[in-house]
């Protein structure tokens, strides 16, 4: 018994000296992948699904909802890929010498194979902060009708000329007007213009997407905003701290219907396109750009039948209608129960 304490004290003595003299081991970033790779299997057993990484060196997509983007760790944007090669010490942000106040959008968008795009024109009421005589704002993607655009001193009610505009949207995503007279501080302005924008496939600004109905392919178009493609819809100044009021007109075929943030005032024909409609929508409230939201398709709001104070309605498939009570039962209950958690009244 003596002999086997003995041999016990003495093992954990040299483990103890074996350990000690070990030199330590720090981490540092190259101990750790930049990418985490999975086998086939792995990426089944996974849920929700994520396809393999695209071949083209494009994004991985979050699935079934396919709503927010999933990156990969080596997965870079076009425009950052752009900055980094071209732009390194160029600044992305806007210079900020003018706020905007009030945006007032029409949109008309043409949700046909062969023609995804969108019709647009945009006055946006801007206050000076700093004299100046160049404004800039966010657009990617767009296509602007150079004659069309304006500034309008509202002070004097006199236009400014402009003398450049210009489009850095491949590098910074921004564009930029240039007046022969300065801005002055204090004063309002109304930027005017007219553009045509793509309804995307890539699931961000106002993007198409489809479904099936009675083996025939639907289509609609939708908005994701968050959080910097705003731009991609309308010209803007897509900084959250740059909030104003959005006045939302959308075009749709009489066959469909639309939505955004704000309820409907009225609607109108669009002169000379016989089955085409203006929805008017109310003005939100003062808000960030990445907050607008719209929708046009031919889906059905299915409306709460609760007495909450606050309307609720789901937009669905017209087949679909019938699914849509339990979401409709609980989404009051939850807004009624944030509400009292934090002690604030929506909207």
């Amino acid at each position: 018994m003596r002999l086997a304490l003995m041999l016990m004290l003495a093992l954990a003595c040299l483990l103890q000296v074996e350990t000690s003299s070990l030199p330590k081991w720090q981490a540092s970033a190259d101990d750790y992948p930049s990418t985490l790779e999975l086998s086939e299997d792995g990426l089944s057993l996974m849920e929700p699904a994520i396809v393999p990484e695209p071949k083209d060196g494009g994004r991985w997509w979050y699935t079934p909802s396919r709503k927010a983007h999933f990156h990969s760790a080596k997965s870079k944007s076009r425009l950052m890929q752009k900055m980094m090669s071209n732009k390194v010490n160029e600044d992305l942000r806007l210079p900020g010498d003018v706020l905007p106040s009030t945006y007032s959008i029409r949109l008309l968008p043409f949700i046909e194979e062969g023609n995804f795009t969108t019709d647009g024109h945009i006055d946006i009421t801007v206050d000076c902060i700093r004299d100046t005589n160049s404004i800039s704002m966010n657009a990617a993607e767009i296509t602007f009708k150079l004659l069309s655009v304006t500034v309008l001193d509202l002070t004097t009610n006199s236009p400014l000329a402009m003398v450049g505009f210009v489009d850095e949207q491949d590098t910074r995503e921004i564009v930029t007007i240039k007046t022969a007279g300065q801005l002055i501080a204090g004063r309002r302005y109304k930027i005017s213009m007219d553009f045509t924008s793509i309804l995307n496939d890539e699931l961000r600004g106002f993007y198409r997407s489809s479904y099936m109905e009675n083996g025939v392919k639907k289509w609609l178009a939708v908005t994701q905003m968050e959080a910097p493609d705003a731009r991609r819809a309308f010209p803007c100044f897509d900084e959250p701290n740059m909030k104003a009021t959005f006045s939302i007109t959308l075009g749709r075929k009489t066959t469909m219907k639309t939505a955004s943030n704000m309820n409907i005032l009225s609607t109108n024909d669009i002169d000379g396109m016989p089955g085409y409609v203006w929805d008017n929508y109310a003005t939100s409230v003062t808000m960030s750009s990445y907050l607008v939201a719209f929708l046009v398709s031919e889906f059905e709001a299915v409306p709460t039948t609760t007495t909450h104070r606050v309307p609720f309605r789901l937009w669905v498939k017209p087949q679909s209608t019938h699914l849509a009570e339990y979401s409709l039962s609980v989404a009051p209950e939850l807004q009624e129960f944030f509400e009292r958690y934090f002690k604030i009244d929506y909207p």
